[in-house]
């Protein structure tokens, strides 16, 4: 949905802003976001990196915003593909993408903290990120 969103934002002759709510986001148990199948997990690592390259390189703001999710979806990527048998090269990929957009996201006023504290704990490397949210998934009482 992101590259989809992205890809007819960048060719918006206009936007408008509103308050009134005229878009319902509805999740379900057989979406990406909740799937436990490694391919569609993978799936949003590389939306991300085609989002970004649809940004042009003048629109700062607009190319932290997509550090931001890239973070968030790489991270949320992590948590289900680590462990796994057979992801070592994806994980490669969203350790490097981290890297990558970690700097991006901890000078970003407009970033939320959750982001900025995946980006400041995976200095630690991967496998700390991984057990610092798994315990703060488990004190929050959700399973992450």
């Amino acid at each position: 949905d992101m590259l989809f969103t992205t890809e007819h934002f960048l060719r918006a002759e206009k936007v408008v802003m509103s308050n009134r709510p005229l878009y319902n986001y509805m999740q379900h148990e057989a979406s990406v976001m909740h799937s436990v199948n490694p391919d569609k997990i993978y799936d949003l690592v590389v939306s991300g990196d085609e989002m970004l390259k649809k940004i042009p390189s003048a629109s700062k703001d607009l190319q932290h915003a997509a550090s931001y999710y890239i973070i968030e979806k790489n991270t949320s990527a992590l948590m289900k593909l680590y462990g796994l048998p057979s992801q070592e090269d994806r994980l490669k990929h969203i350790r490097q993408n981290i890297k990558e957009h970690r700097t991006a996201v901890l000078t970003d006023k407009n970033a939320p903290s959750v982001g900025k504290l995946n980006c400041l704990f995976s200095f630690f490397g991967m496998k700390a990120l991984y057990h610092i949210k798994k315990l703060y998934h488990a004190h929050k009482g959700d399973n992450a």
